[in-house]
């Protein structure tokens, strides 16, 4: 391969997985999350009301789509930051409050090794594809974080307009957010799980952890020194 093919090589494996890492924790997360509220606050039957007219009116007299589309992409992207702001608010309070620390910031892994942030950047240089595949996991914890607070903020609100006015399709919307927010849960430990087995089996094969306890100066190993099984 030659320089130019290697430079344009190297380029698309900086930008790719960022790229992806966008559309995983903030685009699409961000676009679901303005459904959800969209849906919670004009509720099930008026929502299906504005999409039946969207689908049988005339395109001339709806609004540009790419004028949408531009349009929906930056507030998706600015509703995912947002939230994941929040989140992380809520969830650093949490942790200070039970006494948690060592626990990246981004993903919440509570990482036996306390030094999530070199372990992950030396795994990148050392073997992108490894490193492409804990961005991927690191967005889809991003995305996780993002739909549960999308879904207990349009819980909140299907809740509070029930109050107000009984109906039983917002009753029946309650109960798949409950049931949404509980799997969304349950995907976002699955991948704080993987995420934690994959740094801890690829730092040790990679020899990234060995850096690291010499960079700090530490003497003691930080693991039984054996694989984990990836679950």
């Amino acid at each position: 391969m030659n320089a130019a093919g290697e430079g344009v090589s190297k380029s698309s494996g900086t930008w790719v997985p960022q790229l992806f890492f966008d559309l995983i924790a903030r685009v699409i997360p961000g676009a679901f999350a303005i459904g959800l509220f969209a849906l919670s606050m004009a509720g099930p039957e008026r929502s299906w009301t504005v999409i039946r007219w969207w689908l049988t009116t005339a395109g001339s007299s709806q609004p540009s789509k790419t004028v949408l589309f531009t349009i929906g992409f930056v507030l998706s992207y600015v509703m995912a930051i947002v939230l994941w702001g929040i989140w992380h608010l809520l969830a650093s309070w949490t942790r200070q409050c039970r006494g948690v620390t060592h626990v990246d910031s981004e993903t919440g892994v509570a990482n036996p090794h306390q030094d999530f942030a070199f372990l992950y950047e030396c795994i990148k240089r050392r073997d992108p594809s490894v490193g492409s595949r804990i961005t991927k996991l690191k967005a889809e914890i991003h995305m996780t974080n993002v739909l549960m607070l999308a879904g207990i903020l349009s819980l909140g609100i299907d809740v509070w307009k029930l109050v107000h006015s009984f109906d039983v399709a917002r009753i029946m919307m309650a109960v798949v957010l409950v049931v949404g927010v509980a799997g969304v849960a349950s995907a976002k430990r699955h991948f704080v799980e993987r995420t934690d087995w994959v740094i801890g089996n690829a730092a040790m094969l990679l020899g990234c952890d060995e850096e690291f306890r010499r960079r700090a100066g530490r003497a003691e190993p930080q693991s039984d020194g054996r694989p984990r099984p990836v679950p």
